[in-house]
């Protein structure tokens, strides 16, 4: 890639290609919609970030950052996704990769089962019971205030 000149500069000062250093986060889960800060050095204003070749909404924040917007449909696999940042002479940042993860199953609950009746139990209804066995297990559920001390000078 040929290095383009900076505008008002001698012919022999070329300006420097922008640098990727860090993605912040480094990686997100599929399809997840995130903003990622890329920090670098010699970066542009109008410097465009790019995730697998494709453009992505960029904000230009300084010459050390910028950040990006990846879309839940850019990211549909999972896999390690290519990022680099281009200036808007052309120069290109060598690429970095953003890891996608599988989005995490969700949690599953165990019903409650009456061992009795062998029916599901509302939460709430495990919950009072517990509490009212608790209740009936402690014979002093609020402990007897201690007796008054004695005033002094009274016999």
């Amino acid at each position: 890639m040929t290095r383009k000149k900076r505008k008002n500069m001698p012919e022999d000062t070329l300006a420097a290609p922008p640098t990727l250093t860090a993605l912040q986060p480094n990686s997100t889960e599929q399809y997840r919609t995130t903003v990622i800060t890329a920090t670098g050095a010699n970066y542009q204003n109008g410097a465009q970030a790019y995730l697998n070749g494709a453009a992505c909404v960029t904000q230009f924040v300084s010459g050390q950052q910028v950040a990006f917007d990846v879309n839940n449909t850019q990211i549909p696999d999972v896999a390690a996704y290519a990022v680099y940042v281009q200036n808007p002479d052309g120069q290109q940042s060598a690429p970095m990769n953003l890891d996608v993860f599988a989005h995490p199953p969700e949690t599953p609950t165990l019903p409650t089962i009456d061992l009795r009746t062998g029916t599901e139990v509302h939460p709430d209804v495990v919950k009072a019971h517990a509490e009212s066995l608790l209740a009936a297990a402690n014979p002093f559920p609020e402990a007897p205030p201690p007796p008054a001390a004695p005033e002094k000078g009274v016999a």
